[in-house]
């Protein structure tokens, strides 16, 4: 665990927001308190993929 002034490493954030992605399309919750519709961890998760070229990325990969 990290304390919250603690800089995190690129491939920690994108890896955290894999797995809320992948909880969240196997309709498992991401976190304890997670909702599930609307979830803001999940739109984080999406965003910082989509900025990182993860999630276009992968389904593009996918397809192939």
């Amino acid at each position: 665990m990290t304390w919250p002034d603690d800089r995190v490493d690129r491939v920690v954030l994108v890896f955290s927001a894999y797995r809320s992605v992948v909880a969240h399309d196997a309709n498992r919750r991401c976190y304890l308190d997670c909702p599930g519709e609307g979830c803001r961890q999940y739109a984080w998760a999406l965003e910082t993929l989509t900025a990182h070229g993860g999630k276009d990325q992968d389904d593009q990969t996918a397809n192939r």
